[in-house]
């Protein structure tokens, strides 16, 4: 496991949060990976997270992994509003850009991927997205629908929050994107899954690039 990187801030239209970010050697690619649910002990040290973290290591990409407001050390108060969720990512974002020139991979676990996607389809410094395990009942099916850019979906074959057959009928709309499903990993994935991650991450990005 790589280091999750230096300690930044990252300043938002709310509160300030606390960000992580590791220089890549990929010439100016630089991606922004979201914690899962802050109401629910999501950081960024999340093992889910940090496996990401080093799939884009390995691809040569920056990263800024944040947590949300409210949050170990970042300022605010503690909220599930998704709004709030995609200020916070934007401010990531923008924090990252202001570091490597791009282009940008917007990234998340869980209800980070609902918050990665929801960004990525409104901006368009966005050029990829990978979602780790997204909650099929949170994730809007119009953001899903509005970015067009390269998607790569990671999720356990046991993940009773994004199961297969719903999460195959929620891509139909993306017929494009990659899933990818790792054997044994629920939602959660443990160490093999999270091992899983970071391999596909890896495999996949630079072709992006």
């Amino acid at each position: 496991m790589t280091s999750i990187g230096e300690s930044c801030a990252i300043a938002t239209t709310g509160p300030r949060l606390q960000g992580r970010f590791a220089p890549g050697t990929s010439p100016g690619a630089g991606a922004v990976v979201a914690p899962p649910h802050p109401l629910y002990g999501g950081t960024l040290s999340n093992p889910a997270v940090v496996a990401a973290v080093d799939g884009f290591a390995e691809a040569g990409v920056a990263t800024l992994a944040f947590n949300y407001r409210g949050i170990e050390d970042s300022e605010g108060q503690a909220t599930d509003a998704p709004a709030a969720a995609v200020d916070d990512y934007s401010g990531a974002l923008d924090t990252l850009a202001g570091r490597v020139p791009g282009p940008y991979l917007a990234a998340g676990y869980s209800f980070g991927a609902r918050t990665a996607l929801a960004v990525a389809a409104r901006d368009p410094r966005v050029l990829g997205a990978v979602l780790i395990a997204p909650p099929v009942d949170l994730v809007d099916a119009g953001d899903l629908a509005a970015f067009t850019g390269p998607l790569l979906v990671i999720v356990g074959d046991r993940d009773s929050y994004a199961p297969l057959d719903r999460l195959r009928a929620w891509l139909a709309a993306r017929p494009d994107a990659v899933l990818e499903i790792v054997p044994g990993a629920d939602h959660f994935f443990g160490s093999a899954g999270a091992a899983a991650v970071t391999s596909l991450v890896a495999g996949r990005v630079p072709s992006w690039l």
